[in-house]
């Protein structure tokens, strides 16, 4: 998915960017993040109820998770891609439909 790739691209600079601190490149992931998400749910918008809506986002969250399994844990570059997993999730989830609860007629 060609987004993903320059997404992943535009995340992988910025955690070579080291003249910028640890702090400075997880609000940048973070920010790329959301705007990326914000992008997706744009294109979702536009042709929802087609089939496999979020692939984008499950694209992301996986490409963002191997990269993670490249860095040592609790490394800085891990804890700026952990930044921009945290809001790819949070927007997975937010894309699934509410579960249906069931109404219960009263007995009255």
């Amino acid at each position: 998915m060609p987004g993903t790739e320059k997404f992943m691209a535009d995340l992988l600079g910025i955690i070579a960017s080291s003249p910028e601190s640890e702090d400075q490149q997880i609000d940048a992931a973070t920010k790329l993040a959301m705007a990326y998400t914000a992008d997706l749910k744009d294109s979702l918008d536009k042709r929802m109820g087609k089939p496999g809506s979020d692939q984008g986002l499950i694209s992301a969250h996986k490409a963002i998770v191997a990269e993670q399994g490249r860095h040592p844990l609790k490394s800085a570059a891990w804890r700026v891609l952990h930044a921009a997993e945290n809001v790819i999730g949070d927007q997975k989830i937010n894309l699934r439909p509410p579960a249906r609860v069931p109404t219960y007629k009263s007995r009255t």
